[in-house]
This record gives C-alpha cells, sequence and structure tokens, in this order.
C-alpha cells in the first residue's frame, strides 16, 4: 500500500512540474522575446515601422532598438493603424539601402552574413529569444540565413512574400512582358540581373535548396498576395509546400486576395494580414494582440490549405 502511495505522489510531482515547466516556457516565450526585422530591396531599416506600433524618435543609426518600456523615447502611430510587431525590435539596414544594388546578393552570402552580424550582437546584448521577420528579399535572406547558419534562440519566422529562386522571378517577369517565347531571353535576363546586383552569383544558394534545411520545430508563417506582381505567388507558395511535404509540421501559408509587393498591410487585406499573424504569434506563445488574435483565429485555421489549393497557385 505505501508502495501504491508513492508512486501516486510521485506521478503527481511529474505532472505538477510538467504543467509548470509548461506555463513558464510560455510565460518566459511571451516576455523575453525580440524581433529582427530584415528589410527588402530598395528599401532601409525604416521599413520595419510599417509594421510597428511604435516607431523611434530619435532614428540615425544603421541600426536601431526599439524598447516598448521606454515610452519616452517612442511616437505610437495612430490607434487605428494596424501593426505586426509586439516586443521590442531591432531592425538594421543592409549594405544596399536604399538603391546600391551593387552591394546587394539577394539573399545570398553579403546578406547572410549581415543579418547573421545583427543577429549575434542581439544576442549577446539583449539576451532574448528571437522571431526573425522579413519582407521580400529580407525573407528570403532569412530562409537561407536559418538554413546555413542554423542558429538556436529563434522562436518564428514571418516571411512576407519571400523568392524561392531568381530564375523563377525572372521567368515571371518575362512572361509579363510577353517575351517567353523568345530563344534565350530567360537566361538573359537572369545574366543581367547579376550585372546589376554585383554580389549575386546566378549559380550560387537559393531558398528553395536551403528551406528544408531550417529546424523541424520551428513555427514558420508564409504570407503573400494574388496582387503581388514583382515575387509570383507560386514562388512562395513553392517554398511552403517544399516544407509541407518535408513533414514540417508547424508551417502555415497565408494567402490574401489583395495587396502590392510589400505593401500587403496597406492594403485592402490588411485587417487579415494583422490578426492572422497575432494569431500565429498567440498560437505557438509569443508575443501579440489578444484581440487582434481573437479576430484572426478563422483565418488562421486556413493557413495549412489542402495540396488542391496549392496545386491550383502553384500551376498557375
Amino acid at each position: 500500500m505505501l508502495f501504491i502511495h508513492t508512486r501516486i505522489i510521485f506521478i503527481i510531482i511529474v505532472i505538477t512540474f510538467f504543467f509548470y515547466a509548461a506555463y513558464n516556457h510560455a510565460a518566459k516565450n511571451h516576455s523575453n522575446s525580440i524581433f529582427i526585422y530584415s528589410h527588402g530591396i530598395a528599401d532601409t531599416h525604416k521599413q520595419a515601422y510599417r509594421y510597428a506600433r511604435y516607431y523611434p524618435k530619435n532614428d540615425k543609426e544603421k541600426e536601431i532598438f526599439v524598447d516598448y518600456n521606454n515610452p519616452n523615447s517612442l511616437y505610437e502611430y495612430a490607434a487605428n493603424k494596424h501593426y505586426l510587431i509586439t516586443a521590442p525590435f531591432v531592425t538594421f539596414d543592409y549594405p544596399d539601402a536604399t538603391y546600391k544594388f551593387r552591394k546587394s546578393s539577394l539573399a545570398q552570402a553579403v546578406d547572410i552574413n549581415r543579418l547573421a552580424y545583427v543577429f549575434k550582437k542581439t544576442l549577446q546584448k539583449y539576451n532574448k529569444d528571437i522571431i526573425l521577420f522579413g519582407v521580400s528579399r529580407g525573407a528570403s535572406t532569412i530562409i537561407n540565413f536559418m538554413g546555413q547558419k542554423k542558429p538556436g534562440d529563434v522562436q518564428a519566422l514571418i516571411l512576407e512574400s519571400p523568392f524561392d529562386t531568381m530564375e523563377n522571378v525572372v521567368a515571371h517577369k518575362v512572361r509579363q512582358a510577353r517575351l517567353h517565347k523568345v530563344p534565350g531571353i530567360k537566361q538573359l535576363s537572369h545574366a543581367i540581373i547579376s550585372g546589376i546586383f554585383l554580389k549575386y552569383h546566378m549559380n550560387g544558394i537559393r531558398p528553395i535548396d536551403l528551406v528544408s534545411h531550417t529546424p523541424k520545430q520551428t513555427p514558420i508563417l508564409f504570407i503573400c498576395s494574388e496582387q503581388d506582381t514583382l515575387i509570383p505567388i507560386s514562388s512562395t507558395i513553392n517554398l511552403y509546400q517544399t516544407l509541407k511535404e518535408k513533414g514540417y509540421p508547424y508551417v502555415h501559408v497565408l494567402i490574401v486576395p489583395t495587396g502590392k509587393h510589400a505593401h500587403i498591410i496597406n492594403g485592402s487585406s490588411a485587417d487579415i494580414y494583422q490578426n492572422v499573424v497575432h494569431a500565429f504569434l498567440k498560437h505557438y506563445h509569443l508575443p501579440h494582440d489578444a484581440k487582434r488574435a481573437l479576430a484572426g483565429k478563422k483565418h488562421f485555421q486556413k493557413t495549412r490549405p489542402s495540396k488542391r489549393m496549392v496545386m491550383r497557385f502553384l500551376n498557375t
């Protein structure tokens, strides 16, 4: 009888410890997080302010830390503005900011190394777990960074309109120009891209090759718009589908009907975008706006679309 009682007490202790640990993990995630924002081509670190509730009064540096716990140093946007970043964040310039295209590697070595430098510096300075959020080239750089560097301390990825390969972006633009039947036009166009972006290598690493090297337990949310004329929606969905087929359990994709490239947050799909991001963050016990997360719950449940729906977009 004493043995049975001892076992029962042991089981109760184990269960209590499990729930205590789970609670503390969620609390740690919620209070000890920091975003790193990775901007797109032809922009700067200030692109992050498009997605943040607050922005700094003084912005004269190439790397900015925005601490929500120091309100005297911040401006707040209007209450009705859409925002996705709900924790302190770091934003930085890539070497190409704003139009120094010759310094961009289009998500290859130069860009990866810059993100790696900021990531390491952020960990050392703030000792917080990191949520990586990027748009366009910035999102593709995150994918390559995760696959190549395999960093720890990453809680989630939010990736708006990343490209899978530059070849597919070029092919998309060629089709838009109705030049796809011209012999050799795709190869020529790709070569021109490498002539403009001097640090980019045509045979270099590509997000589609590295995306499945991301740690499998990382929550990932892709976002793309059917109205994007720069990065084809199929390019982003291909990244999602690759992870899905590899058995990644926490990968999601939000497909919105409207929104220009890198400006979904400013378009008519902004409500859906904002609310789903907060629902995603809540789902994985990360900093979020509770009201917006509740509003996005229904749409978030649709962020793991059927293969039939995915193939419809991949075949367009």
